[in-house]
């Protein structure tokens, strides 16, 4: 945990797709490709990262734990084609299963996250890919069902050689699964309504944070820690315009739960209000798209409490122990500019925050603010 630091990223990604329909026949499908570069970062040093000044689940989330290089990581190659009349879509190859599910339901925001996702659920990182496979089917035009399953492989072998090896298993330590259905009004609602409602398992096996085979801590003896071969858990979401036209107002609201006592997270949810194009700032060039209301909230499990403590001891610190309820209350705004540069600040308040992230933290952490700026320029054809 460090007061007054600042730390930054950059991510070129690059993607596109061979329309195979064009080039062989009808029916042919396409393939996807994307490959992520990270050509800055600070701090610049390996294993520094942003995350560990403000410490927590909820305290550095939003921010890449890449090292900067100039070798793109390869992060999708897949194939993809749709069948019965386009209601069946299928695709299969390298790929990453956040692109399908857990849609980002706060409309313009580049700081959207979802803390028990990332941090419990087991799939891997959104700029990485593994083996797997995706589809969908369209019951009506308003309903769809989805399914899907990816290897769980370590870090390690999910950027070996920059993720060039497609076909790499080596490192495999089980399977990912999804299933899910999802709705969304048409386009022609005054008032449209979007809900998803995903559940997740993974056979992946994994270990205790804080407790081992002898119910023993782990941080502080050289026993073994208790492992499990299996978890999991649901994400439902929302998104409801409310009032307005071109100048809306939504609602927006998640939920998720992780059926395992030794993940870091047991449940989490975000529930806020953001409104579209909120006033006329004059300009042709600049634009206000959107303004952002945000709480978020995390109930932390016991086990990882106990392994923060034990660790804060073993830098020297009191055997306290911190709040299971850990809240983020956000404040965000996202500006065009010329309709291409999205400019997005953001504003945070974290109260109760843990240690997850500050290895050599020795006290608890006191609430503090997090303020940053997040900023995007599509670019292609």
């Amino acid at each position: 945990m460090d007061e007054n630091s600042y730390g930054s990223q950059t991510l070129l990604i690059n993607n596109f797709a061979i329309d195979l329909n064009k080039i062989v026949e009808d029916g042919a499908g396409r393939l996807n490709v994307e490959a992520t570069l990270f050509p800055y970062k600070y701090p610049h040093s390996e294993g520094d990262n942003f995350d560990s000044y403000a410490s927590s689940y909820l305290g550095g989330d939003q921010s890449p734990q890449h090292s900067a290089d100039s070798v793109p990581v390869f992060s999708l190659l897949s194939y993809e084609n749709q069948f019965l009349n386009n209601k069946l879509n299928i695709e299969f190859g390298k790929i990453n299963l956040q692109r399908n599910f857990f849609m980002i339901n706060s409309g313009l925001d580049l700081s959207a996250t979802d803390p028990l996702v990332k941090w419990d659920s087991g799939v891997p990182d959104a700029s990485t890919g593994s083996l797997g496979i995706h589809f969908s089917y369209a019951l009506t035009p308003n309903w769809d069902i989805r399914a899907g399953y990816q290897d769980v492989l370590g870090y390690s072998s999910l950027v070996s050689n920059n993720g060039w090896d497609v076909l790499n298993r080596q490192d495999r330590n089980g399977g990912f699964y999804l299933g899910g259905v999802k709705y969304a009004s048409d386009d022609s609602s005054k008032f449209p309504l979007s809900l998803e409602l995903t559940s997740y398992y993974s056979d992946a096996t994994y270990s205790d944070p804080y407790y081992s085979t002898k119910g023993t801590s782990v941080v502080l003896t050289d026993d073994t820690a208790k492992e499990y071969s299996s978890d999991y858990g649901f994400v439902a979401k929302l998104n409801k315009k409310i009032a307005g036209g071109e100048r809306g107002l939504y609602f927006f609201s998640s939920l998720e739960h992780s059926y395992s006592s030794a993940k870091p997270i047991s449940w989490g949810s975000s529930t806020g209000l953001y409104i579209t194009n909120p006033t006329d700032l004059g300009s042709e060039n600049i634009s206000f798209s959107q303004l952002t209301f945000k709480v978020h909230y995390i109930k932390i499990n016991e086990s990882t409490l106990l392994y923060q403590r034990d660790l804060r001891v073993s830098n020297g610190g009191d055997a306290v122990m911190t709040s299971s309820d850990e809240f983020r209350y956000e404040v965000s705004a996202a500006f065009k500019i010329k309709d291409k540069l999205i400019i997005q600040p953001v504003i945070e308040y974290i109260q109760n925050p843990d240690t997850s992230k500050s290895s050599s933290a020795s006290t608890v952490p006191d609430d503090g603010w997090v303020v940053g700026v997040v900023a995007m320029l599509p670019l292609g054809i």
